[in-house]
């Protein structure tokens, strides 16, 4: 679990990072210290890809059954928000892709009400929201929301459908 600490990035590992390949983006996200880390290296990649694009973190609290924590990777460090958001709120077919924790979930004509409810991006009009379960010994322990303009999408951003490439 998140213990709610802001981490800065050191601006070296920010500054050199360029556009890379889908095995190169592995090779940060595995040498990544921390959960911290490792989302601004990927919101950083996703960045290059598309300006408009946004990454982030929602902790998942499998007692209350709740997302309990929205984690957003920001230049001075990780933002940090306490939510309460039961998994209920999100489509069914969508709920048992998160629990599986294999692919995306997109949540296409849907995607601009699903980034206000959970908070991602900052123009949900612009996009199309991408829902990732990350999994703890098989159980769900949080979701990784991607949020990806429809320009970026139809330029074959690789994190930005199921079909193509996953992370």
């Amino acid at each position: 679990m998140w213990n709610g600490q802001t981490a800065a990035i050191p601006s070296p590992l920010i500054q050199s990072m360029a556009p890379r390949t889908l095995a190169a983006l592995s090779t940060v996200l595995a040498a990544a210290g921390n959960v911290a880390e490792a989302l601004n290296a990927l919101a950083q990649d996703v960045a290059e890809h598309d300006r408009n694009g946004h990454v982030v973190l929602l902790i998942y609290d499998a007692k209350r059954d709740l997302l309990a924590e929205r984690l957003i990777p920001a230049h001075e460090g990780m933002r940090t928000a306490q939510i309460e958001i039961a998994l209920d709120h999100l489509p069914t077919a969508v709920r048992r892709i998160l629990v599986a924790g294999k692919q995306f979930a997109d949540l296409a004509g849907e995607s601009g009400d699903y980034q206000k409810l959970l908070g991602v991006g900052a123009n949900p009009e612009a996009g199309v929201l991408l829902l990732r379960g990350l999994l703890v010994d098989g159980e769900l322990a949080a979701v990784l929301a991607l949020s990806t303009s429809t320009r970026a999408q139809s330029q074959s951003c690789s994190t930005s459908s199921p079909k193509r490439r996953r992370l």
